[in-house]
C-alpha cells in the first residue's frame, strides 16, 4: 500500500500543524545519537519518514498533560502553558491562529530592515544591532514578512540569537533583502520546548524499528485501522473484510523510558492511544 505524498506543517500553534520537528532535526537528532542502529530508518523513502513524524507527533497527543494549549483550536498538545502561569494568570489564550497573530499582539522587533539571510540565519547587513532586544530569546516565535521567497515568511523558532544575527530551527533559504526591507515580529506564542521534540523523534524510531513501516505490516492495514495503542507494548486493532475486530501485536517497545523522561515535567499519565 503506497503512502501518498506528505510534507511535516511545523508552524506552532497552527490547526494543520502536524509536526514538532523538520525532517532534517530529526535525520541531525538521530545522526548524532551513535548506540542507534540506523538502517531501517535509512532505508525509508522521504515520503515515509515523513509519515513516521506525523504518526509520531499524534501519538503524543495522546497522552494526558499539565497546562492548557495556547490556542484553541492548534493541532497539537504544544505549546501550552505550564500549571504554574495558569494558576498564577501569567498567560494570554487564543480561541484561533488567527488571533495569536493579530497586530494588536505582536512586538515590533525591525521593520523596513535590511536583513539578509544566509544559512538559516537572518543577518542585519548595516551591522545596527537590529536583534540586541531582551525579549528574544531562544525559543521564542517570530513573525517574519517581506522578503521575495514565500518560504522566508511566516513563523519561525529562534535557535540562537547575538545583536546582528539571529538563528532559526526552520529551513531558510539564502536571500538578500529586497529594497522594500523587511518587517519582523515577535508573538506571543511560547516555545516548543526542545524534549518534545526529542520525544517525537525518539518515538518516530521507535515505530520505524517496531516494523509498523516495513511492508509486511503496511499490507497488512489494508483493512480500516480501529485503533493504535501504546502502552508499554505497540498494538494496532483493525477491522477484518468481515467488520469483525482482530489486533495484532507490532513489537514490545519497553516501558518509553526515553519518552518519559523527557516529558516527565509535562505529562499527568504515561498511558496513551491513539483511536
Amino acid at each position: 500500500m503506497a503512502i501518498p505524498s506528505v510534507e511535516l506543517v511545523t508552524t506552532p500553534a497552527y490547526k494543520y500543524s502536524n509536526s514538532y520537528v523538520s525532517l532534517a532535526e530529526a535525520e541531525d537528532y538521530l545522526g548524532n545519537h551513535t548506540r542507534y542502529d540506523l538502517t531501517n530508518w535509512n532505508n525509508l523513502s522521504e515520503v515515509d519518514k515523513k509519515y513516521c513524524l506525523i504518526f509520531s507527533a499524534f501519538m503524543l497527543n495522546s497522552f494526558t498533560y499539565r497546562g492548557i494549549k495556547v490556542v484553541q483550536d492548534q493541532a497539537l498538545a504544544f505549546p501550552r502553558y505550564t500549571n504554574f502561569e495558569v494558576i498564577t494568570y501569567d498567560y494570554s489564550t487564543w480561541y484561533s491562529f488567527e488571533d495569536v497573530l493579530d497586530d494588536s499582539a505582536l512586538d515590533v522587533v525591525v521593520t523596513d530592515g535590511n536583513i539578509n539571510i544566509s544559512s538559516n540565519t537572518f543577518i542585519d547587513a548595516d551591522n545596527s544591532g537590529a536583534f540586541d532586544n531582551d525579549n528574544l530569546k531562544i525559543g521564542k516565535v517570530i513573525k517574519v514578512e517581506g522578503y521575495s521567497n514565500a518560504n522566508n515568511n511566516g513563523l519561525f523558532s529562534i535557535k540562537s540569537v547575538s545583536p546582528n544575527e539571529l538563528e532559526v530551527f526552520e529551513d531558510l533559504t539564502d536571500e538578500t533583502a529586497p529594497s522594500s526591507g523587511i518587517d519582523i515580529y515577535l508573538t506571543q506564542i511560547p516555545m516548543i520546548p526542545i524534549e518534545v521534540k526529542k520525544a517525537q523523534i525518539e518515538l518516530a524510531f521507535q515505530v520505524v524499528q517496531n516494523k509498523i513501516m516495513l511492508d509486511e505490516v503496511k499490507n497488512e492495514m489494508e483493512q480500516n485501522i480501529r485503533g493504535i495503542s501504546l502502552d508499554g507494548v505497540m498494538y494496532v486493532t483493525y477491522y477484518n473484510t468481515s467488520n469483525s475486530v482482530g489486533s495484532k501485536l507490532l513489537h514490545n517497545i519497553g516501558t518509553l523510558d526515553k519518552v518519559y523522561l523527557y516529558l516527565h515535567n509535562w505529562l499527568a499519565s504515561i498511558g496513551g492511544r491513539v483511536v
